[in-house]
């Protein structure tokens, strides 16, 4: 319960962190409020879909659904996961400079629309089981992205500060990818032994740990700069 409980914490610090840094800045950047909004989209996710399932056991007014279409939360993660890799994909590309890059991330963005697509037509249960095959994409497109942004850092002259809120944030999407290659392989942790599911566990709050703690510090950050 406390892995559950601190990663749903992490998801709307860093929503109330977002909202105070886009509303006290008055940012106009549209990747920066997007971010904002798709942090506040996955607390939705998370609080409401998320815990569905123990709402339904636990909440006798919702008992009559136990059996019907949201006593699983399995297809709500399968179109977060196609969300998530496009924003993510979007976010980076509109940190770039070099314009080839940014063409690319563009063509990986449709190309990613055409395989999501392709797997929701043409696979069967795609609302009733974790789509592994579409997680997988969703990780390799999004690390591609964020190993293109590092490049174009590097080859570019402009200084940014390192917890610059885009910085902090694609460090931190990073990050969150490379942790969660396993849960491709054991994605279903009651199918593993105990001590592979404590591992799994601490690597995905890690994984989350990164993501939100650094767009939480960015967002401080932002706001500190603004007071001096």
């Amino acid at each position: 319960m406390w892995f559950l409980i601190s990663i749903l914490t992490l998801e709307l610090l860093a929503a109330i962190a977002g909202t105070l840094y886009i509303r006290k800045r008055r940012v106009t950047k549209r990747s920066i409020r997007y971010l904002v909004y798709f942090l506040w989209l996955t607390v939705f996710v998370e609080y409401v879909f998320g815990l569905m399932p123990y709402y339904i056991e636990h909440i006798p007014l919702l008992v009559n659904l136990k059996n019907g279409f949201f006593s699983t939360n399995v297809w709500v993660y399968n179109v977060y996961t196609i969300i998530s890799g496009l924003f993510y994909i979007y976010f980076i590309e509109q940190q770039t400079h070099i314009r080839w890059i940014k063409g690319f991330l563009r063509v990986l963005i449709l190309l990613f629309i055409c395989i999501c697509g392709t797997q929701l037509v043409t696979t069967d249960g795609f609302f009733v089981e974790f789509h592994r095959l579409l997680y997988a994409y969703n990780i390799l497109f999004v690390l591609i992205a964020v190993i293109l942004l590092l490049y174009d850092y590097i080859m570019t002259d402009e200084i940014i500060p390192i917890l610059d809120i885009s910085i902090s944030a694609s460090i931190g999407i990073f990050v969150f990818h490379t942790l969660e290659i396993p849960l491709i392989v054991y994605r279903y942790i009651d199918s593993i032994s105990g001590r592979a599911a404590f591992i799994l566990y601490g690597l995905l709050s890690v994984a989350c740990l990164f993501l939100y703690g650094l767009c939480i510090i960015g967002f401080i950050l932002g706001l500190k700069r603004k007071v001096d």
